[in-house]
């Protein structure tokens, strides 16, 4: 077998409700059979790598394609890639995308209807 194939990482996102310094991140699902791990990498430069970035997650549970990351410096922008590691120790990264953890998170969308009982 082969290097796995990669996954699409999605850009970042603020949670809702969120006072700051953290980042939602998803990527699509491997489909390899021999998975092993997703390994998730940030760095404050682009070109993440497994070599020199930091590594903030570990996961090896294929179907889990979620990661809430957590103290975070404000109005630092953020670059993440993730790797899908198979059972022979190969792994191929996925795209890098950048994010910035706020101060903290945007007021929700306020809907206005039209009105009413206009006279």
């Amino acid at each position: 077998m082969g290097a796995p194939a990669a996954v699409t990482l999605a850009e970042p996102e603020m949670p809702p409700g969120s006072q700051g310094g953290e980042l939602d991140l998803s990527w699509t699902q491997s489909a390899i059979q021999d998975f092993a791990s997703y390994k998730l990498y940030r760095d404050t430069a682009p070109g993440v790598s497994s070599q020199w970035s930091t590594l903030v997650a570990t996961i090896t549970n294929a179907a889990t394609t979620t990661h809430h990351d957590t103290g975070l410096a404000t109005m630092t922008t953020y670059y993440y890639r993730v790797y899908v590691v198979n059972t022979a120790n190969q792994a191929t990264g996925s795209n890098e995308v950048s994010g910035q953890a706020m101060e903290d998170s945007p007021p929700a969308a306020v809907t206005l209807n039209a009105p009413t009982n206009v006279q």
